[in-house]
């Protein structure tokens, strides 16, 4: 009997996300066995964390990794995210894999940049554009033609309606809603509950209330 032999991946981050991933990478085994999960790489070390035993080095042991291994960064705030894969794209043997829990819908049409985590429940309807490293979490629903910066971050149950440009590295808070049409300048982040009604044009401002406002620091 032949037995299947399993692709060996690893999980940035042993933090609550993380340890979501995990469990994202088991329920995708139980539908098709794919993954052979070897631990976390993390550079913070928590007493109470029960992901603790599975810790296996930090993020500066993958820069010289010198086996193949798929990794996939579990770190939720984008500009960190971003910050940890750019220094490994230099490794040749890292590969960054698509994660989709087997109970996503997401459309054919769609194109899911590498790195990308869709987590359960999820909705990508139709001619989505996904950049790289992006997550989309539990209960999201992104509507149809719409594009998404790279390493962006939908919280859960947010509601991205059609024809929505999001920008790089947003932080789109569990709950909200962007309405159609509008155009997300990068790096901004929409807090919980929030509805955005009119195009963000300048970067790295939060934005909360409805409709949503921008916050200005006093």
């Amino acid at each position: 009997m032949n037995r299947i032999k399993l692709n060996e991946i690893a999980v940035i981050g042993a933090g609550g996300f993380g340890r979501e991933v995990r469990w994202l990478i088991e329920r995708i085994n139980q539908v098709n066995p794919t993954w052979n999960f070897i631990g976390f790489y993390d550079d913070a070390f928590d007493a109470e964390n029960t992901a603790n035993e599975w810790i296996i080095g930090s993020v500066s042991d993958l820069i010289d990794h010198n086996e193949p291994l798929s990794v996939v960064c579990a770190i939720a705030l984008p500009t960190v995210r971003k910050c940890i894969v750019e220094q490994l794209l230099n490794n040749s043997n890292l590969t960054f894999p698509i994660l989709m829990d087997p109970a996503a819908i997401v459309s054919d049409s769609c194109k899911v940049g590498n790195g990308c985590i869709i987590c359960a429940n999820a909705i990508v309807t139709t001619d989505v554009r996904i950049g790289r490293h992006v997550h989309i979490d539990r209960n999201c629903n992104v509507g149809h033609n719409v594009a998404i910066g790279e390493f962006t971050t939908l919280y859960p149950s947010a509601i991205i309606s059609g024809n929505t440009y999001l920008g790089s590295c947003c932080e789109i808070g569990t709950n909200s809603a962007i309405l159609q049409r509008l155009k997300i300048a990068n790096q901004t982040r929409v807090g919980a509950g929030a509805v955005v009604t009119k195009d963000v044009e300048e970067p790295n401002y939060t934005y909360v209330g409805v409709p949503a406002r921008k916050l200005v620091p006093r």
